[in-house]
């Protein structure tokens, strides 16, 4: 009796640990983020018979419009520091007030206790701008919306110890 009452507490802590463990998702088109290499996404993607353009700076841009979460984006960037995947941007140039709001309950319903304060600004003359970021110790997502007319959207994936790394590298005496 009492090795069955351990074996119950002991799934009851595994189950628990598990689902407080739960993140946000840093496996994008296939690749896992701050793991995945540069030559290995961009071979994958070329077999795949995906048409993109592979930068030696550590960039891969998408040429087509790509499916990605229920959406068509027009333009997609592969970002890598060090050989390894960074960041992963997606891009829209026409996405309507609605959709974009579909879009950002997605996110907030699946994503809610690692929301930020959202950010809106005044386009002064560019549309107004919404800001959403999503953020816990691995990984940063953040949904930009600006009604300049036509509605642009980007949804960004970050690994955050890369592009923190890549930020602190960079020159800031050139600013």
């Amino acid at each position: 009796m009492e090795a069955l009452k351990r074996k119950t507490c002991l799934i009851f802590l595994l189950f628990f640990s598990i689902t407080i463990s739960a993140q946000l998702q840093n496996k994008i088109l296939g690749y896992t983020l701050g793991i995945s290499q540069f030559d290995y996404v961009n071979n994958n993607l070329n077999a795949k018979g995906i048409d993109c353009l592979a930068w030696t700076s550590g960039k891969i841009e998408i040429k087509n419009t790509l499916s990605f979460g229920g959406y068509n984006w027009d333009y997609t960037e592969l970002n890598f520091v060090g050989k390894k995947f960074s960041s992963a941007s997606f891009k829209a140039y026409s996405f309507s007030r609605t959709q974009y709001e579909k879009l950002r309950n997605v996110l907030v319903s699946k994503y809610l206790s690692y929301q930020k304060p959202t950010k809106t600004s005044n386009g002064y003359g560019y549309g107004d701008t919404v800001t959403e970021t999503f953020q816990d110790s691995k990984t940063t997502i953040v949904l930009f919306y600006n009604n300049n007319g036509s509605g642009y959207v980007s949804l960004t994936y970050k690994d955050r110890k890369l592009t923190e790394r890549e930020t602190s590298t960079s020159n800031s005496n050139e600013l």
